[in-house]
């Protein structure tokens, strides 16, 4: 072997390791998020569960800067570097092109855990031709929560927000599953947004206390709630009714989601199922004690949640499942359209 093969041979031995250890990166922040999804993650063939890996930990890095209180600029910098989100949208376009399809680096230095992940990202947007627009559209998801005090004005404003912060993530896992982004475009998106409205419900007490509302602002005053009163945990008005309201809402996003499960891979399937089931599942559950929202965060036991998985891992165990889920579901699409 010449010197020259024999340096070319090393660069790539450096490239593999450097590669499987930005996965490993992955890995963990997606293990250590206690996330519904991670699990889900395992039902996926491994290039497949690579890249949601990847995904997952740049939309969870994503948004635990948009948890602190410190604002967008600052949560992007440290002592070498400054970084705004112009600074963060000019690195994403820096990935490597969906058309190229190498293994190129981007050399544009990035603070903390986004430089531990950029190299497995890098390898997913190349492989399955992810957008680079999703991933900006996380970042515009995030810019929205950069206020001492969230609120949002009116359903225009709140549609677009749960787009950015879920919907524009739904997208990016269909190029992933390998399913038909063009036709089930709006079926992704409603999904997303199903998602998106369960967490927002779950989580109105935790929010509350960090000074964020989320519902529209127009959407509290037509049913006669007090902000203040929303944010002391003690809501007055007709807030039972209008949760309740966003609940039947979130139901028939997740009835028009479900449209993409049969566009999907097989092993695409398994995870989407097992991902709608789980949320949908916690809608329910929160739905038949919805006071307790104020006072406690509704979770699925882990029981429950053990069982979902396994319905789903075991293949005679899923295809009953599925079955048996598609029926139901064609019942209330039909239902719904009379």
């Amino acid at each position: 072997m010449s010197l020259m093969e024999n340096g070319s041979f090393q660069a790539d031995r450096n490239m593999h390791n450097a590669l499987q250890v930005s996965y490993q990166n992955c890995e963990r922040i997606a293990r250590t998020s206690g996330s519904n999804f991670y699990r889900s993650f395992s039902l996926l063939r491994p290039q497949k569960r690579q890249a949601m890996l990847a995904l997952y930990a740049y939309a969870r890095v994503i948004d635990d800067l948009g948890d602190s209180p410190k604002s967008l600029n600052t949560k992007l910098s440290n002592s070498e570097h400054g970084f705004d989100s112009i600074s963060l949208h000019k690195w994403i376009d820096n990935l490597v092109s969906n058309s190229t399809k190498s293994n190129c680096v981007n050399h544009h230095s990035i603070p903390g855990e986004l430089s531990k992940i950029q190299l497995a990202l890098n390898d997913a947007v190349a492989n399955f031709d992810i957008p680079l627009d999703r991933l900006h559209e996380m970042v515009e998801g995030v810019a929205m929560d950069q206020v001492e005090h969230v609120r949002i004005l009116d359903s225009f404003a709140f549609d677009r927000y749960c787009y950015l912060v879920a919907s524009s993530v739904g997208l990016a896992c269909l190029s992933i599953w390998r399913g038909d982004v063009t036709k089930f475009k709006d079926a992704a998106i409603d999904c997303g947004f199903a998602f998106q409205l369960t967490n927002i419900i779950r989580d109105v007490a935790e929010d509350a206390k960090q000074d964020r509302i989320y519902f529209p602002t127009e959407l509290l005053e037509s049913n006669q709630i007090d902000q203040a009163a929303w944010i002391n945990c003690a809501p007055n008005g007709n807030w039972e009714a209008m949760l309740r309201s966003q609940i039947d809402r979130a139901k028939a996003l997740y009835s028009s989601g479900w449209r993409i499960h049969p566009s999907l891979d097989s092993d695409g399937q398994r995870m989407f199922s097992l991902m709608w089931h789980t949320y949908y599942r916690l809608l329910l559950k929160i739905e038949s004690n919805i006071g307790s929202i104020w006072t406690r965060r509704t979770r699925l036991g882990r029981l429950e949640k053990l069982q979902l998985y396994f319905q789903h891992a075991i293949t005679p165990s899923y295809f009953r499942f599925n079955q048996d889920a598609t029926n139901e579901n064609a019942s209330v699409q039909e239902a719904e359209s009379k």
